[in-house]
């Protein structure tokens, strides 16, 4: 029991370093958690910063996360707790305690954990969500359906419904993480008047 509890709070806590701060603070003087949409990602990094820190953060958040499930491998060689040591890592990502629980959507800790616990799946899973991206230009719907490829991957290899199903656990995560910040966003927005009082001369 020790051994298990004590992988999923190294998960957590490992998932729940911010790359994406760290780097933006020391390549940019970026202070990523001010950015107006909310989201603390990869993708803010390039934007603002350039090619080569963005790809710095995303080796370091999926190194983060796969860390925590090779932790949890060591320390207990369970499946069972590999995998919801994953789930604390996205967790850690998501809603890191070092930010006050705000953070990025979870899509790089998610290819951090599926890397440890189902590599060949994930390699075709981002395969399908590359060439769908290339296509449509829409990296909600690639990551969905490269989501969906890696579920169905394991369950026509293995069978097994609780390992096919795992994938889908993981992208409920980066749903309800996208859905608090567009909550938060709207109602930003409603808080804001519409008209700006002008200065008196």
């Amino acid at each position: 029991m020790v051994p298990a509890l004590l992988s999923i709070a190294t998960a957590y806590l490992l998932g729940s370093v911010s790359s994406s701060c760290i780097v933006g603070r020391l390549a940019g003087n970026l202070d990523i958690r001010n950015e107006p949409d909310g989201h603390i990602s990869p993708a803010i990094i390039c934007y603002r910063i350039g090619l080569l820190p963005f790809l710095i953060v995303v080796v370091m958040d999926i190194s983060l996360a796969a860390l925590g499930v090779v932790v949890a491998k060591e320390l207990t060689h369970s499946i069972n707790v590999m995998m919801i040591s994953g789930l604390a890592a996205i967790t850690g990502h998501n809603w890191s305690i070092f930010l006050r629980f705000k953070g990025g959507l979870g899509t790089t800790a998610i290819a951090g954990t599926l890397l440890v616990v189902m590599f060949w799946p994930l390699l075709y899973g981002l395969i399908t969500a590359g060439v769908v991206l290339l296509l449509t230009q829409k990296p909600g719907l690639s990551t969905a359906l490269g989501i969906i490829a890696v579920s169905s991957t394991v369950f026509m290899r293995n069978g097994f419904e609780f390992l096919a199903g795992y994938p889908l656990a993981l992208f409920v995560l980066m749903l309800l993480k996208e859905f608090q910040i567009g909550r938060l966003t709207e109602t930003e927005c409603q808080a804001k008047p519409l008209f700006e009082e002008e200065n008196p001369l």
